[in-house]
């Protein structure tokens, strides 16, 4: 299984692309970036999409990418029934943009499926489990299993808790968030997020109970502080015994 981190930053510039990520050319792990990370010709190879949450720079570019697909295929997109309540109501019955569940009338853009959270999906050929995960919206990490048995968790945005999901999640890659460094502490965990000495807590927790622990690899970072977080990150990997990565535009993981 090869992941490509299309965007791995909280805000966006000429050299900073939303959250995104894609699961060897085919699923699609939220849309932050999915149009501004990708050729027309790689849009087209997109399968099915897995929405974590409803806040805008994870589903921004579900909106270009619809445009460009039009009229060529249905596109299946996954998400929580309140994420895509929250998408519709973006939508809004085509006044500001097509509305993508309904437009084209002979082919809509976008099929919308429920996800419910600990029941198993196949999608494409790919076995998704989602899992509920502490933020400020109601949101969802994923596990996606290949069909070789490879096994990543994404968590999408979260803050403290994401221990939760571990009992129930055995991946071979684990792709979480840092959005900022150990001082932004105090106004990064009430909304819903994670600094490096955060996740550290959630990892140890992770070794307790599995009995081991992946690479780990952190988007959503917050690019004005990405030398001073990667500073700290290199030093809760050391801590934890496992690599620990920041991604960037471009990365590709073999798991």
């Amino acid at each position: 299984m090869e992941i490509h981190v299309l965007g791995a930053y909280r805000t966006e510039s000429s050299s900073t692309h939303l959250v995104s990520l894609l699961v060897d050319g085919r699923l699609a792990l939220d849309a932050g970036s999915l149009t501004a990370g990708l050729s027309f010709t790689q849009q087209q190879g997109i399968d099915a999409i897995l929405l974590s949450h409803h806040h805008f720079d994870h589903f921004r570019d579900i909106v270009t990418l619809g445009l460009s697909r039009a009229r060529l295929r249905s596109t299946p997109l996954y998400a929580t029934q309140t994420t895509l309540d929250a998408l519709a109501y973006f939508f809004d019955g085509g006044r500001y943009y097509p509305d993508f569940f309904h437009w084209p009338e002979d082919l809509p853009v976008y099929e919308p499926y429920t996800v419910q959270p600990g029941v198993p999906l196949e999608v494409e050929g790919y076995r998704v489990e989602a899992h509920p995960v502490p933020h400020t919206v109601a949101a969802v990490g994923y596990q996606v299993t290949s069909p070789e048995g490879r096994r990543v968790f994404y968590s999408g945005d979260t803050g403290a808790g994401l221990a939760v999901c571990w009992p129930h999640v055995s991946p071979h890659l684990i792709i979480t968030e840092v959005s900022g460094p150990e001082r932004w502490r105090e106004r990064l965990g009430p909304s819903g997020h994670l600094t490096p000495g955060m996740l550290k807590e959630e990892l140890s927790q992770f070794r307790h109970l599995k009995g081991y622990l992946p690479p780990v690899v952190v988007v959503h970072i917050n690019p004005t502080a990405r030398e001073e977080t990667a500073r700290e990150v290199e030093a809760v990997s050391r801590e934890v015994g496992t690599a620990i990565t920041l991604g960037t535009e471009g990365m590709r993981l073999e798991v």
